[in-house]
């Protein structure tokens, strides 16, 4: 037997229930935060669903995306596009950042590094601050060595990781196009230098 598309009574039903569990949720926001899921569940195309199909499609999907999108925008004070695609998709822009300081400059504080260029991507989405790093600091192991020196790298190469996300590669083969050759130049040097500033230390350390 084919599944029927859901009559109007069901609609109102799940209309209902899915007001219910956010106001559940939401009892602690305020009330401008409520109103904003009154359009969440008004774009939710509840009438259209027949299977698990288009379940998936019409809520699943949509709700997944705007319940992360309003609660990041309640939690930050901003709609901004870039700082809510940071905020919902941290780990998959970081592991990039951090892929690449790993192949280029080695194992050694890649995390902090990555973690440092999106903090600096987070501040610069939401209070328009420029990406800067101070490597006159005292302690700069935490920043880009060989690669993402350039805060225009660090922005492209951001933009065209977002991109990816969504299934669009030509940003993110362009910008490695170009930068690829550069960087194994720049992370051989970088290399030699580790190297070489290891063996003047072996060498100050001999009796």
């Amino acid at each position: 037997m084919k599944n029927k598309k859901v009559d109007e009574k069901d609609v109102e039903e799940m209309t209902k229930a899915f007001t219910n569990i956010f106001e559940g949720l939401l009892s602690g926001i305020d009330k401008e935060a409520k109103e904003t899921w009154d359009e969440v569940i008004n774009k939710l195309e509840l009438d259209n669903i027949k299977d698990l199909d288009s379940y998936s499609h019409h809520v699943l999907f949509p709700l997944d995306l705007q319940l992360k999108e309003q609660i990041a925008k309640v939690v930050f004070g901003s709609d901004d596009y870039d700082l809510k695609f940071l905020a919902n998709n941290y780990y998959y822009v970081e592991r990039h950042f951090r892929n690449i300081f790993t192949h280029f400059e080695g194992n050694f504080a890649c995390a902090d590094k990555s973690r440092t260029v999106i903090n600096k991507l987070f501040k610069h989405y939401k209070n328009g601050e420029e990406i800067e790093f101070d490597y006159d600091a005292e302690y700069t192991y935490h920043l880009p060595q060989a690669v993402m020196r350039d805060p225009k790298d660090v922005i492209e190469f951001y933009q065209a990781v977002k991109r990816l996300h969504d299934g669009h590669y030509d940003l993110y083969i362009k910008f490695m196009g170009i930068h690829l050759p550069q960087w194994h130049e720049a992370s051989k040097q970088y290399i030699a230098k580790l190297k070489k500033e290891a063996e003047e230390r072996k060498t100050e350390t001999k009796p």
